[in-house]
């Protein structure tokens, strides 16, 4: 699908998955590529401009990664790539934790707080509780189809 000025947004195919890992090396960001993953990508002729990771989380599915280059930002390739990939992404259910700044960008996508006492998958909980212990600033957001 091709998005405004003329990105192109696609589920890139497993083949293609040393592309997503060498963006986010060029992006000096962690973010590591699994073949059980979902990537999905905003390219401006043929290079990656931002990219998502659907990743696996025992049975539940994890938003990981969501990057965009620092010379694209501010375009809104994030709203359009994250909706683009909710649109296409085979799962049901995936769950997210936003930094606190991010969280009215994630709720505008559909996406819903969740309090860390409702019943959680253990899975999530421990994921959360371990991003907790880091110090970082976030939620727990859950998008549901």
């Amino acid at each position: 699908m091709i998005g405004q000025s003329g990105y192109t947004y696609r589920l890139l195919p497993t083949l293609s998955f040393p592309l997503a890992a060498k963006f986010y090396r060029q992006e000096k960001h962690s973010a590591r590529t699994d073949k059980r993953d979902e990537i999905f990508v905003a390219q401006h002729q043929n290079d990656i401009s931002a990219c998502l990771r659907i990743a696996p989380l025992d049975n539940e599915r994890l938003l990981r990664g969501m990057l965009v280059s620092k010379a694209s930002r501010g375009q809104g390739l994030a709203r359009g790539l994250l909706a683009f990939s909710l649109s296409n992404t085979q799962y049901e259910k995936i769950w997210t934790f936003p930094l606190s700044p991010l969280h009215g960008f994630y709720a505008s996508l559909g996406f819903e707080v969740k309090n860390f006492d409702e019943a959680l998958p253990l899975c999530v909980q421990a994921a959360y509780t371990q991003y907790l212990k880091q110090g970082r600033d976030i939620k727990l957001a859950l998008w549901q189809r």
